[in-house]
């Protein structure tokens, strides 16, 4: 999970700035575990599905699954490659990884992948404006001067 986060954050950081990164990280923790929590809800009112509603889900991959979706439909480059076997569109991308790492970890968290993959797909497409900071405050933060020692930093990316 690290190295993943560390490739898909660096570059998605990038492109969005240090303080929107850590606003998607932070509301994307909590919005994945909202989903997964309200999808396994659904899944035993409609179905009577009780499993997942007495599974447990540890982990920061579903905030991974965010953000490379996010990556994936801001970075300019159509097409990836999946773990070197074949290329996909970088849209297909986060899906691809659902089913490849299902397939190869079975026990891992397919629902809070899903989860990661949902929250990010609805971030993208503008479901969570109104949660998070536009861009005016973000540029404000980055004046405070209370936060200066963070804002000077050589790494932190405006």
């Amino acid at each position: 999970n690290m190295m993943s986060t560390m490739a898909i954050g660096s570059s998605l950081e990038k492109q969005v700035g240090s303080f929107t990164m850590g606003f998607t990280i932070l509301w994307g923790i909590l919005l994945t575990s909202t989903i997964y929590t309200g999808v396994s809800w659904l899944l035993y009112l409609m179905f009577d599905y009780e499993r997942m509603m007495y599974q447990h889900s540890v982990g920061f991959s579903g905030v991974i699954f965010q953000l490379s979706v996010l990556e994936t439909n801001l970075n300019p480059n159509r097409m990836r490659s999946v773990f070197g076997f074949f290329q996909v569109s970088s849209k297909m991308y986060p899906w691809a990884l659902l089913v490849i790492l299902q397939f190869i970890m079975p026990q891992i968290s397919f629902l809070g992948h899903l989860s990661g993959i949902l929250v990010g797909t609805l971030q993208l497409h503008g479901a969570f404006d109104s949660i998070f900071p536009s861009d005016s405050y973000i540029n404000e933060l980055e004046n405070w001067e209370t936060l200066q020692l963070i804002t000077t930093k050589p790494g932190f990316i405006r």
